[in-house]
């Protein structure tokens, strides 16, 4: 396209035996095809900036027939690469326009991928600390792609189901975790109303639980419920805001109530070099969340049966 030299188009014609057409568009940057649509689409490049340079290069391979194109059904076979080498990810779906051709539908099937495959692409590790071992991702997908100035705005929707997904965020090891995840935007990322994650604790499982949360906007989630059960008792969080991107420096508070919690399987998840002790606690911390961590504030916690800590660093 002009003024887009980076942007390669290439077609084959291929006469027998039924007019097929191909077409291979490729870009090593997504963010220069997003500046191919019109300035009524409304995408903020910046809002995925950090996103799309891990998933390049990108090529879109459409397949259509001449006797497609002149009937009544629009719709192209598509295949989308995102990556290259081993963190390459192919997703098949199809094309079609509007009467008036304002609009461009991608509609991406049913899909089963490698949630390990998924992370390896995404700045997940980088960004979140979290390496994806395990599991699988089901997804699928739609997006109305503007064509003109006078067409609606960019909508993007999926849904994704979590099967089984394991790994390790930060030092802390989970497994099994299952959850059906639905999204009203792609670009920028947004939730769409409250979501619901199960999830198991530990190499040697030492606990489960399970969250909801929703997204308030852009860039805080709320964290709806919080229960787990770990270290042979319970543990739950009252409702509170975690703060993202922008509002990364806001404060978000909550309290974490504590049931017949077993000090001994407690301990190795607090990572405290010294630190040992047994016997069974109840109690309530409430918490401060803010930009440089976690803070503890009037905690209150107390031995049902006695016990001991001891602390030799």
């Amino acid at each position: 396209p002009s003024g887009h030299s980076d942007v390669t188009l290439e077609g084959h014609w291929i006469t027998q035996p039924h007019h097929t057409i191909d077409l291979t568009l490729s870009s090593p940057n997504l963010q220069t095809i997003l500046t191919l649509a019109p300035k009524s689409s409304a995408i903020n490049t910046s809002d995925i900036k950090s996103w799309t340079q891990h998933i390049a290069p990108l090529q879109i391979h459409v397949s259509t027939t001449l006797d497609k194109i002149l009937s009544n059904d629009k719709s192209i076979d598509v295949t989308t690469i995102f990556g290259k080498g081993d963190k390459s990810l192919s997703l098949n779906g199809s094309l079609k326009t509007d009467k008036d051709f304002n609009t461009l539908t991608l509609d991406i099937p049913r899909t089963t991928l490698s949630a390990k495959k998924i992370s390896n692409l995404l700045p997940i590790k980088d960004k979140w600390e979290c390496n994806i071992v395990g599991g699988n991702l089901t997804a699928e997908a739609a997006l109305q792609i503007p064509l003109t100035d006078s067409a609606p705005p960019l909508k993007t929707t999926a849904k994704i189901t979590m099967a089984n997904v394991e790994g390790i965020w930060k030092k802390y090891a989970f497994k099994k975790m299952n959850s059906n995840l639905s999204f009203d935007s792609l670009i920028p990322l947004h939730l769409d109303g409250e979501q619901k994650v199960n999830f198991d604790i530990g190499e040697k499982l030492i606990g489960n639980g399970h969250v909801a949360f929703m997204q308030d906007n852009k860039n805080s989630v709320q964290i709806k419920t919080l229960d787990a059960n770990i270290a042979n008792g319970q543990i739950s969080a009252s409702s509170f805001t975690l703060p993202m991107g922008q509002n990364s420096k806001k404060e978000s508070n909550t309290t974490l109530t504590l049931k017949n919690f077993d000090i001994a399987t407690l301990i190795p998840l607090l990572d405290i070099d010294g630190l040992s002790g047994q016997g069974t606690i109840n109690g309530t911390i409430p918490l401060r969340l803010n930009s440089t961590g976690i803070e503890l504030t009037d905690a209150h916690i107390e031995s049902t049966d006695g016990g001991v800590f001891s602390f030799a660093p």
